[in-house]
């Protein structure tokens, strides 16, 4: 039997803010048992719709089964699917013993930026494809990083915000 090639997707999908709403869309996932590698559920500036991005790796050959399950959906608007090398937003979190010239350097050599400081930590965002942040991560391990937190972001084919 040859074994299906998995590949990340993005779905990004508008809906109604019904209880238990995300419960029934990661049910779809569940059943053939893929792998979620992200989730994020956040309110739109539209009163009552949400906006569900889920990272998935699936079999190629199943986005639009999976698709069409999801829009069957009762409470769901629309559904966009991102293939490839989508964009993330990246936070990394440092400590402040570490925090010389060199770092500032190193922060705006990336492209990063300051998101808060307190007294112990350092918190770095960056926007970009996965390959920029994974150099990023790199990067910084040797500068005092404490931990990260990838995210991605759905951009339409038009590469705006798909919300």
């Amino acid at each position: 039997m040859k074994e299906q090639q998995m590949t990340s997707k993005l779905f990004t999908i508008r809906c109604e803010n019904q209880k238990g709403m995300l419960n029934r869309i990661l049910s779809v996932f569940e059943r053939p048992n893929y792998g979620i590698l992200s989730i994020n559920q956040s309110v739109t500036d539209i009163n009552g719709i949400i906006l569900i991005i889920i990272e998935s790796k699936i079999p190629a050959a199943k986005a639009e089964v999976l698709l069409t399950k999801i829009e069957c959906i009762v409470g769901v608007i629309d559904l966009v699917i991102s293939y490839g090398d989508f964009l993330r937003s990246a936070f990394f979190q440092l400590s402040a013993k570490g925090l010389n010239d060199e770092l500032w350097k190193l922060i705006g050599a990336h492209g990063a930026s300051l998101v808060s400081m307190s007294e112990n930590t350092l918190l770095i965002q960056k926007s970009g494809k996965i390959g920029e942040l994974n150099n990023l991560y790199r990067v910084l391990q040797s500068e005092g990083l404490m931990g990260a937190c990838l995210t991605p972001i759905p951009v339409n084919e038009e590469g705006l915000l798909s919300v």
